[in-house]
């Protein structure tokens, strides 16, 4: 499989703005979504990071970009489309600062990189989902650690959130091979 049949190829104006906006949607409608593991202890796992590192690499570093500056920009408006429905200029002082403020430089990164002309193989992609959140997860824990450096420990939150990365760059690499295997049957047709 060739792991380029996941992407978008999207060239125009009209084109980066209409891929931005349905990359905003999906952040916007899924990023929303919790999964609570039955472990103790564990930190609920959100889709936000997988769609801001996601997003980028199918639709393009562009439109990808754009799309994740206008959900942070809808977030801090009021609409509730942060995880479980926050939303508000409170948010990006709180715990989950860190994390959001990273959003729009890992979105450019991932999408960046996922354009790059390497030979693209499925290692790559997962290669830049995982260090894509990890970068998310650095800058968030960073943050939390400048508001509560007293009782701040890198080593377990780093394995409260470690779960939940590598489930989320499971799930987008899947994500990813079915829409090559769709766009591949299409073209058979």
């Amino acid at each position: 499989m060739n792991p380029r049949d996941y992407r978008l190829h999207v060239h125009s104006v009209r084109g980066v703005l209409s891929s931005a906006l349905l990359g905003f949607l999906m952040i916007a409608l899924l990023g929303r979504i919790i999964i609570k593991l039955p472990l103790e202890g564990q930190v609920p796992i959100t889709l936000q990071s997988m769609l801001i590192v996601f997003i980028p690499a199918v639709i393009g570093w562009k439109s990808g970009t754009l799309a994740v500056v206008l959900y942070l920009i809808a977030g801090m408006l009021g609409l509730p489309v942060f995880a479980g429905g926050a939303s508000g200029v409170e948010v990006f002082m709180g715990d989950s600062a860190g994390f959001l403020l990273s959003f729009p430089i890992v979105a450019l990164l991932c999408g960046y990189a996922a354009s790059l002309d390497v030979k693209m193989t499925m290692l790559w992609l997962v290669a830049i989902l995982v260090l894509g959140q990890l970068i998310i997860l650095a800058s968030g824990l960073f943050w939390m650690e400048q508001l509560h450096a007293d009782r701040f420990n890198y080593r377990l939150q780093f394995e409260l959130y470690a779960p939940g990365i590598l489930l989320k760059s499971l799930m987008a690499m899947l994500i990813a091979l079915i829409i090559s295997q769709g766009k591949r049957s299409a073209n058979s047709v």
